[in-house]
């Protein structure tokens, strides 16, 4: 596990294709809502903290953990009390080592799976026995993290499904605890039935008239609550869940034609200009890449889930 300065830089693609794990200590500043190809697991060090995770706002306490699946949106927001340093270990993991450590009956991804769901939803409170063997399974990957001994690259892998282990010992342990005792959670009741209705008619005609009509209230006050609550738009919020799914499908092998028509996209001009300005790439020439890389073996094994 290293030790990172932030560059503000924030990644969207991991450098390894199993996993990463960092230790970033750095002054505190907001970081605009970004999303991820990967999944993270956010160690907090610091003391309290709010955090957005796809228009939820939780507060965070020192040792607690967020769950941030590949595509929801995020951003740190403030830091509580006094200045000091924002500590954190990041653990980012592909969605490949998930496939590679899938068992019958165990499935290393349904801490994740289950943040829908749960009182907490991304927060896991782990009690004092699983907090210490969390820590303690992330000092033995920050020991390992730099070592080349033999068989040590096993040894990090290895500790890495430890780790996911015991965050779905906590997260099952989320379920037995009543609402009223979870993490707070931050949000408007609205706001939270429109992003649903949003990822859910992502295909269709979707307008402010038309949101703000689903949710009983005027176009104003929509979108002041909702950019309160999700730092965008409704439209802007649109826009990325839209695209993110034109990605997504495009790994599918879908055409770029279809991929438009599919997410919602009325314009198909726009749509590609959007995909470019977002993704620093068209999505033709993205679909091309995926073929490149899909014509090697060895890199088709690699990347199949």
């Amino acid at each position: 596990m290293k030790d990172v300065v932030f560059s503000g830089q924030i990644p969207r693609e991991m450098v390894r294709r199993d996993y990463e794990c960092h230790h970033f200590r750095t002054p505190f500043s907001p970081v605009p809502l970004h999303f991820h190809d990967f999944y993270e697991v956010f160690f907090l060090l610091s003391d309290a903290m709010t955090y957005l995770v796809d228009g939820r706002t939780y507060t965070l306490n020192k040792g607690e953990i967020l769950l941030i699946n590949p595509h929801e949106m995020h951003s740190p927001q403030r830091l509580e009390g006094e200045p000091q340093p924002y500590d954190r270990i990041g653990v980012y993991i592909s969605p490949e080592l998930f496939a590679a450590h899938s068992h019958t009956g165990l499935n290393l991804r349904a801490c994740f799976d289950r943040c829908a769901m749960l009182p907490s939803g991304n927060v896991l409170r782990p009690g004092a026995e699983l907090s210490r063997e969390i820590t303690e399974t992330l000092r033995l990957l920050q020991e390992q993290d730099e070592l080349e001994h033999f068989g040590a690259s096993l040894l990090r892998e290895m500790l890495l499904v430890q780790l996911l282990i015991y965050l779905n010992r906590a997260s099952l342990e989320e379920e037995n605890i009543l609402p009223g005792q979870s993490p707070q959670r931050l949000s408007h009741a609205v706001v939270d039935m429109l992003i649903r209705y949003i990822d859910a008619h992502l295909s269709e005609p979707l307008s402010l008239e038309k949101l703000a009509e689903v949710g009983h209230m005027s176009k104003y006050h929509l979108v002041r609550l909702f950019r309160q609550q999700t730092g965008l738009s409704p439209i802007q919020y649109l826009r990325y869940k839209r695209l993110l799914r034109a990605r997504r499908l495009l790994r599918e092998d879908r055409s770029v034609t279809s991929v438009c028509h599919e997410c919602g996209f009325s314009d198909y001009a726009n749509s590609i200009r959007a995909f470019k300005k977002e993704f620093g790439i068209s999505p033709g020439r993205y679909a091309r890449q995926l073929d490149n890389q899909s014509a090697d073996p060895f890199e088709t094994m690699l990347l199949s889930s």
